[in-house]
């Protein structure tokens, strides 16, 4: 039997480790927004109420009588519940403001936490959450927001209401049901210094098999198996959720938000500008352009997702150049698969197919035009992620450390 291989579906292509199933949250929404639509739809009952009154009238707009109700009775009631529950609610212009340290002067250039890789295709981090226990997460950068079960965040770390509610999915195979808190994400480093994001977490509430099958996975654990976390956190600019809007490693203090370096090879995951130089950039990340060549073919553009989190991807049938997938859906053992910057001839990495019953590292045959890289890219050398631009961001393949000279 072939190993193990995770599929990860996205709403026309694979893309990482998540699907959003609806439209996602904002991240730092005011809580009173979720009453906007009643208020907005009683200002609209007789758009020509106020036709003939005087302009400057209390009564010249509905909209204007409801917006003063709704400050006084909604508004700042709520705002002032916050302000009791939780001493004052994180303000989303301070965003990745806190540090362990206290002093913003204090927020160093450059941040590493140790990285492992668990069964060879997962890499993992351990996080804080609210200032709870450190808790193992898949590094995806296929997928863009924290996701984690609701007992995994320490309830006295939220620092205020819920922003949202939403479904979400994982690969085809699991959907869960979460509510988006506000709280801190904390990473610690090998000698035991911190530094702290205000973000937000996808707190799961409850998840079920996506198939209704009794035999799928009911939890995040039990989906991604063999990589033995409790959560994904997703570091994609441009991923399709669950959400794009509060990705921890984006919010984190100083310079230290402006991206994240991902050395399996060292078992390093490094914030901050990018520590390497002469590395290949591609637009986007993850989701970009690139060209792919099967068995020395010509290459061929693809649509394409880098994802550390997608274990060995999949590639689209669209570029197989002739080649026919085996029965277990993967690709005959001994094809070639090479990688480029798209538009050129410059190898981005390149491998050989093993498809056996005691090796399989093929990516997964799809239809369509759009492939997912899989962790094979970060196993053979350190990729950046850049926040910049913003919203969609850059990945940079490999590089070289200051003063080092290539042989």
């Amino acid at each position: 039997m072939a190993a193990r291989r995770r599929q990860v579906i996205g709403a026309t292509a694979t893309v990482g480790a998540f699907l959003a199933v609806g439209a996602a949250p904002a991240a730092h929404a005011d809580f009173d927004d979720l009453f906007q639509p009643f208020i907005d739809a009683l200002s609209a009952v007789d758009p020509g109420i106020a036709a003939d009154t005087d302009p400057g009238s209390a009564l010249a707009s509905l909209d204007s009588l409801f917006d003063g109700w709704y400050q006084n009775l909604v508004t700042t009631p709520i705002n002032d519940l916050e302000q009791w529950l939780f001493g004052g609610a994180a303000d989303a212009s301070a965003a990745g403001s806190a540090v362990a340290s206290g002093s913003a002067a204090a927020v160093p250039d450059t941040f590493t936490v140790p990285l492992t890789v668990n069964a060879g295709t997962e890499p993992v981090v351990n996080v804080s959450v609210g200032g709870g226990a450190q808790t193992p997460v898949l590094v995806d950068t296929g997928a863009a927001g924290l996701v984690m079960p609701i007992w995994d965040v320490n309830p006295f770390g939220i620092t205020g209401l819920p922003t949202g509610f939403n479904f979400g999915q994982f690969g085809g195979s699991l959907d869960y049901f979460y509510v988006q808190l506000p709280t801190t994400v904390t990473f610690t480093d090998a000698a035991g210094d911190t530094v702290t994001a205000d973000s937000s977490v996808d707190a799961v509430l409850f998840a079920f098999p996506a198939d209704f099958n009794i035999f799928g996975p009911w939890s995040i654990g039990d989906y991604l198996g063999p990589a033995n976390v409790v959560g994904v956190l997703g570091v994609g600019p441009n991923a399709l959720g669950p959400t794009p809007d509060a990705i921890p490693t984006a919010a984190l203090p100083g310079d230290l938000g402006q991206g994240l370096l991902i050395d399996q090879a060292n078992n390093e995951l490094i914030f901050g500008a990018n520590p390497l130089t002469n590395g290949t950039s591609i637009d986007g990340a993850p989701w970009t352009t690139l060209d792919v060549s099967i068995n020395g073919g010509t290459p061929q553009p693809v649509s394409a997702v880098v994802d550390s989190g997608g274990v060995y991807g999949t590639m689209p049938s669209s570029v197989l150049n002739g080649v026919t997938p085996e029965q277990n859906g993967g690709l005959p053992d001994g094809t070639t698969i090479a990688v480029y910057q798209p538009g050129t001839n410059h190898l981005l990495y390149e491998y050989t197919v093993h498809n056996s019953t005691t090796a399989d590292n093929s990516p997964t045959v799809t239809s369509g035009t759009s492939m997912n890289t899989g962790n094979i890219p970060f196993a053979q050398q350190p990729i950046y992620i850049s926040y910049s631009p913003s919203g969609q961001g850059t990945t940079i393949f490999g590089g070289t450390a200051p003063n080092t000279v290539e042989v």
